[in-house]
């Protein structure tokens, strides 16, 4: 059975929706540090994060997925290639619009300790550079090296792959630049030998710069062709870390 594709209706204690809508009130920019986790905002984003827990804690589940909307709507946007990973037993823990921040109080707070987790795959990074206030290249590689070190201390037996961050908007734009930046720092990092970086941005856009055709829906999510090629760039490291053909 496929992990991530069915959704959970989930009762949420009265006190603590009031508790959670306390905590999202002051969400925005300012005093948010990229490295340093904070609460997603609304109910929602905690039911999501309720429902990801029961999926951790009930399913069976071998490699997980932890990012943002690029992650979450993988099995409904590119459907067939999620499905072409049955075999590895994959939860989805991808939360549209969230930002370093918000993946690492997810990864901070969800017990994993029910799980068979072998390979942890994150992507995120675009939602801190997409924004008005936008935080500096430098500080998002510090939050994803934070969310991987997290990773590691609860995950002490699991290997990790860290993919760059895909393209977003249109080629030549400052947002462009900075997700450049920010890749060509993660390439940088020395990672422990249980991380691989997984460079795929260059997967997505032609000698121009800009998107190849039929790769994203939107100039910044993936559509199904999109998947398509995350899946090439995926599978052959998860086959080798995890000993499925």
């Amino acid at each position: 059975m496929m992990v991530g594709r069915r959704r959970i209706c989930w009762l949420i204690p009265l006190g603590l929706l009031f508790s959670m809508g306390r905590q999202s009130s002051s969400f925005g920019q300012e005093g948010r540090s990229a490295w340093k986790a904070r609460v997603g905002e609304g109910i929602g984003w905690m039911r999501r994060m309720s429902e990801q827990q029961h999926v951790l804690t009930n399913q069976p589940v071998n490699c997980c997925f932890i990012g943002d909307s690029l992650t979450e709507y993988w099995p409904h946007s590119g459907n067939r290639s999620w499905d072409e990973m049955a075999k590895f037993k994959p939860a989805n823990l991808g939360v549209a619009g969230d930002r370093t921040e918000q993946v690492l109080y997810r990864i901070s707070n969800l017990d994993f300790s029910r799980s068979k987790t072998e390979v942890v795959v994150l992507l995120v990074g675009t939602n801190n550079l997409a924004v008005t206030l936008p935080d500096d290249p430098r500080d998002v590689v510090k939050a994803i090296i934070q969310c991987v070190t997290r990773l590691c201390a609860k995950l002490p037996e699991a290997k990790v792959i860290v993919l760059g961050i895909p393209p977003n908007g249109l080629a030549g734009t400052e947002l462009r630049k900075k997700i450049k930046e920010t890749n060509r720092l993660l390439a940088d990092h020395r990672w422990d030998e249980t991380v691989r970086f997984l460079p795929v941005y260059e997967s997505f856009v032609g000698s121009d710069d800009e998107w190849l055709d039929g790769m994203t829906s939107d100039q910044t999510h993936f559509a199904a062709k999109g998947y398509d090629a995350l899946l090439s760039l995926v599978n052959p490291v998860l086959a080798e870390w995890m000993k499925r053909p």
